[in-house]
């Protein structure tokens, strides 16, 4: 079952921004790791709008949708979970494009 809902979020990822199905897949992937950020990734499966949880150091899905693309909101909420202090450096130092900092840096 859960492979089938990473398959689902891969397959939005795909559709909703320039992303290969092998990358969305395992960015999904890694999303589905922390039950947290994959429940909301799967509520903007289900309704195509980021929600406001999990707030992790003051942001949302929703407050990260403004500025990010769909697999960037998720992975910086990842990287806000496991290195609160890192990922906020990243925010305030690479803005919108350091998402690939945290792609390579939050496993």
């Amino acid at each position: 079952m859960k492979d089938n809902r990473i398959d689902e979020l891969t397959q939005m990822f795909v559709a909703n921004q320039d992303i290969e199905t092998a990358s969305a897949h395992r960015i999904a992937q890694k999303i589905a790791n922390d039950d947290d950020v994959f429940n909301a990734a799967l509520t903007w499966v289900a309704t195509g709008a980021f929600g406001s949880q999990p707030n992790i150091e003051g942001h949302s899905p929703n407050s990260l949708s403004a500025v990010y693309r769909p697999t960037q909101v998720f992975t910086i909420l990842l990287g806000l979970k496991r290195d609160p202090r890192h990922a906020k450096k990243m925010l305030q130092t690479y803005g919108p494009g350091s998402v690939d900092h945290f792609s390579t840096t939050s496993s």
